[in-house]
């Protein structure tokens, strides 16, 4: 527990101090910058989350993490893969719905998301690059640290608390725990991570399309009047796509 924790730990240690690195250098050299800190900032936020990225994945491959054991990159069948697309998409839904049950959740970095978001670059590492870091580091580093201490309901619900709180930004982590248990789980039955990616950048490609697209929505049920209707919806895909993972085994998916 301990290495997966600190492991965890390093994460946020190498965000916290590129953020602070970041607030230092925008402050001393905003006089010389048409727009001041604000604008100087902007353009170091991109480029600070790519270092982060870049740096975290050097310190998982110096470690032995990144090791292939022969079904950490296995690409499962496509029957596998189209029945995580499918928990992946009803798993969004039903996420959505329940954030409108809950009062206001206050979204500490809405503007930070809005300056990654403008250029190509920063919506490459949100959708992709930051997906298959966090994939890599919270299933196929955490979890595998966990599941020589504990029972594997036990790692799911743990690495999935702990996904949620290294964003930290209340907004994100009710859906990051809940979407952090669906891919644990998921990463339990493979073993492989390339499922896990591949619906953590579902997640967060919807969520940016979004956000660019619709940015006066608050969520995908301000999109539409049938919410109850999409619902019902994703709970039977859920369900169905449930049933269908669970039969799975590691050796099944990396035939």
């Amino acid at each position: 527990m301990r290495k997966a924790i600190r492991l965890a730990l390093v994460y946020l240690v190498i965000q916290l101090a590129l953020a602070l690195l970041t607030n230092l250098v925008a402050t001393h050299f905003a006089p010389h910058v048409p727009g001041g800190a604000q604008q100087l900032y902007n353009w170091l936020t991109t480029p600070t989350l790519l270092l982060s990225i870049v740096l975290m994945s050097l310190y998982l491959w110096k470690k032995g993490y990144l090791r292939n054991n022969g079904r950490a990159y296995a690409p499962t069948t496509a029957g596998f893969l189209a029945w995580t697309v499918i928990i992946g998409l009803s798993t969004i839904v039903l996420v959505e719905f329940l954030m409108t049950l809950l009062p206001p959740i206050p979204n500490l970095m809405e503007s930070g998301f809005e300056v990654i978001q403008s250029n190509a670059v920063g919506i490459l590492a949100l959708v992709l690059l930051g997906p298959i870091l966090e994939e890599l580091l919270f299933r196929r580093a955490v979890m595998e640290e966990m599941l020589t201490q504990y029972k594997p309901a036990v790692v799911i619900v743990l690495q999935a608390l702990l996904f949620a709180l290294i964003h930290l930004n209340p907004a994100q982590m009710v859906g990051a725990a809940l979407v952090g248990a669906v891919l644990g789980w998921i990463y339990y039955r493979t073993r492989s991570v390339i499922p896990c990616i591949v619906l953590h950048v579902l997640n967060n490609s919807i969520s940016v399309y979004f956000k660019l697209h619709y940015p006066q929505a608050d969520s995908l049920f301000d999109l539409t009047t049938r919410k109850i209707y999409w619902v019902l919806i994703a709970a039977v895909f859920f369900l169905a796509a449930l049933q269908r993972i669970q039969s799975y085994s590691p050796s099944k998916t990396n035939n």
